[in-house]
């Protein structure tokens, strides 16, 4: 199920989804304070799409949901494509900053 994912939100939302199927139902609060985070808002943006997990943050999903290490690099390319994407359209606008810009090369 995790391979067939189109998004990294996607993922993360197969994955939790798993927890609930293995009767292990999960809240945002459990599972952050699993990863080592303080607040839901981390993992809470990643669920709703609104930002990418980090590198460390998909070592401590992988680490604590057991992902192999092919569901977990594909976790990354996941990752990869969608700022790939994010920088194609950024692009496309003219660039506003100088940060911006340079990516557009």
């Amino acid at each position: 199920m995790l391979l067939k994912a189109d998004s990294p939100q996607e993922f993360i939302s197969f994955m939790r989804d798993d927890y609930r199927r293995r009767g292990k139902k999960i809240s945002l609060q459990t599972w952050s304070q699993r990863l080592g985070y303080r607040s839901t808002r981390s993992l809470g943006m990643l669920v709703e799409g609104k930002r990418l997990p980090s590198t460390k943050m998909i070592e401590l999903l992988a680490e604590d949901y057991g992902l192999l290490e092919n569901e977990k690099r594909f976790l990354q390319l996941l990752v990869l494509r969608q700022k790939e994407k994010k920088i194609a359209i950024l692009c496309t606008d003219s660039p506003k900053n100088y940060r911006t810009a340079r990516k557009c090369r």
